[in-house]
């Protein structure tokens, strides 16, 4: 398993903002795991947390969204 955690954050960096209270993250898996748990959380304090069940593949991908912000990360994984 692979905790994750994702910070919504602007173009002008990660500082806390009141408005990335409560705003919705939507996490997908797009290579080499599966969500255990629901796709969608409301942020608290700018952070959504998930949990990710890896497989055997030697990459993760992720993809994060949340209202006009989006971005994807590729994670190499050890076994």
């Amino acid at each position: 398993y692979f905790y994750n955690t994702v910070s919504v954050c602007s173009s002008v960096g990660c500082q806390y903002k009141r408005e990335y209270d409560n705003r919705e993250v939507k996490l997908e898996v797009l290579q080499g795991g599966e969500l255990r748990g629901p796709a969608t959380i409301k942020a608290e304090a700018g952070v959504a947390s998930f949990l990710v069940a890896t497989t055997d593949s030697p990459m993760l991908v992720l993809k994060a969204v949340s209202g006009n912000l989006e971005t994807m990360r590729k994670l190499k994984l050890k076994k």
